[in-house]
């Protein structure tokens, strides 16, 4: 008797103590993706997000940022290069960097910078360079109405992490979408025993 109340007492304490080392290990997976319309009328598909835990300073660490985007240019909009010519689309398949922050009024918002292909000009002609862009993703609720992207692209390697400096960009599309959803998300993580991915409940 003596000996099932001393066993029941030890699985008592290394229960806490087991979800104490779970918890420890848990961390929230980052994705942004959406579909829609720019505040210009531009096309834009997205999904970033950080496989691992953000740092201290919400930055996806590096190599971790991964996912895909393709903006194009719609008729009516023209964006040009002196180079390469009228820009048709824009698709990058990975990312530099990822990050996550807030805005003044306390909504999600994530910054990626990226390193991509663009399209200019029309087939036979159509030539390839690299664009690179900086884009910040603002979720402000269902139904997205009044969620906003602001989209910067540069074609000038100086400028590869902060396309909206550039003088000279190629495209500065920001403000509230004019269709569509942008959706930011947090998941929360943790490795179990086998060293498998498993959401913990709250």
């Amino acid at each position: 008797m003596r000996r099932n109340t001393r066993r029941s007492l030890q699985v008592a304490v290394l229960v806490p103590v087991a979800m104490l080392v779970l918890v420890a290990t848990a961390f929230a997976l980052e994705q942004t993706n959406g579909t829609g319309k720019t505040n210009s009328g531009n096309s834009i598909g997205y999904n970033a997000k950080c496989t691992a835990a953000l740092d201290a300073n919400n930055k996806c660490p590096k190599g971790d940022a991964t996912g895909h985007l393709t903006f194009e240019a719609n008729d009516g909009v023209v964006y040009t290069d002196p180079v390469f010519g009228d820009l048709k689309d824009i698709k990058c398949n990975d990312y530099n960097s990822y990050r996550l922050e807030t805005t003044a009024g306390g909504f999600p918002r994530t910054r990626v910078t990226a390193t991509c292909d663009g399209t200019f000009g029309d087939p036979p002609n159509a030539v390839s360079a690299t664009v690179y862009i900086k884009v910040y993703f603002v979720d402000k609720g269902e139904p997205g109405t009044a969620d906003r992207i602001n989209f910067y692209a540069s074609t000038n390697p100086a400028y590869r992490h902060n396309a909206e400096l550039d003088p000279n960009r190629l495209v500065k599309d920001i403000g509230v979408i004019s269709f569509g959803n942008v959706q930011i998300h947090s998941d929360v993580f943790a490795f179990d025993s086998t060293d498998m991915l498993v959401p913990v409940t709250p």
